[in-house]
């Protein structure tokens, strides 16, 4: 006996039939992950209940340096696991969250703060689920905007694999695409997260002169600094003028977090590092 198709067993049937034809499932997968990547709801477990949302195919790269290449390896042993810090330039949000997972897998039972901050606005949605996910509640807050000094507006350009920020970057060949975004001002961080700061990590991609020279007040109150450096920052002065800004400010134990390394790009050569700034005592 003859059974009429069900509504759903004659969509299967519509939907399938082209997909047996492998450059329209090719098509399909390339419309899928360069359009809708996020709708794939990806998460991925990384124990003590704490889950890394991949929304973007470029939030892999910032995974797999956190996670598994354990970039920021040393917690607790180089620098105390903070229980409230900034987090500037927070991309895809991993640091956060992997101080997160240190807290849940020592069982400190500490009460967490975060403020992260970044004027790349595909990231707004990212960081959302990353707070949805790991029921971080409104502990974790997350500011649209770009440090620099000054107030308004200023040109911030979205580049590709971590690389977004605030004027040239000699070391990328693709520009960008650029956006007018707000400038986060300091009263404003004092007032979203109000002081003190176990930690400020700081991989803003050449704004860090800037984060220095105009953000004293926010810098005043806190006693470690975890900053990704780069020698095409704006202030022109390299590795040197950092360090000399750090020590004006009170950071004076300065030591390599991760070493230096240089990058060849359109003849030019930039470096850039990491550097652990404490004050004295801490």
């Amino acid at each position: 006996m003859n059974k009429k198709l069900t509504r759903p067993s004659l969509f299967t049937l519509l939907l399938s039939l082209p997909l047996r034809v492998p450059d329209l499932r090719r098509r399909l997968r390339f419309e899928l992950t360069q359009r809708y990547y996020s709708e794939a709801d990806i998460g991925i477990p990384v124990g003590y209940g704490c889950c890394a949302p991949i929304l973007s195919p470029e939030y892999w790269s910032s995974f797999e340096e956190i996670f598994f290449m354990e970039e920021y390896a040393g917690v607790g042993e180089r620098f105390a696991l903070p229980s409230r810090w900034l987090d500037i330039g927070c991309h895809a949000g991993f640091f956060s969250l992997y101080m997160v997972w240190h807290h849940r897998r020592q069982q400190t039972g500490s009460p967490l703060k975060a403020l992260m901050i970044d004027g790349d606005h595909r990231v707004k949605a990212q960081i959302n689920r990353l707070v949805e996910r790991n029921t971080l509640g409104d502990s974790f807050r997350f500011q649209y905007g770009a440090i620099a000094v000054g107030g308004g507006q200023v040109r911030f350009n979205e580049r590709a694999w971590m690389s977004s920020g605030i004027g040239e970057n000699p070391a990328i060949a693709d520009a960008g695409v650029g956006r007018q975004v707000p400038i986060v001002r300091p009263e404003a961080i004092l007032e979203l997260l109000p002081p003190p700061y176990d930690l400020i990590k700081i991989d803003i991609e050449g704004g860090e002169h800037d984060f220095f020279t105009g953000y004293r007040e926010v810098l005043r109150h806190t006693g470690t600094l975890l900053l990704e450096w780069h020698s095409w920052h704006r202030g022109g002065g390299g590795l040197q003028q950092i360090r000399q800004l750090a020590a004006e400010q009170g950071f004076i134990r300065q030591e390599e977090f991760k070493t230096s390394h240089q990058i060849q790009m359109q003849g030019t050569k930039v470096e850039c590092g990491m550097l652990l700034l404490r004050r004295d005592g801490t």
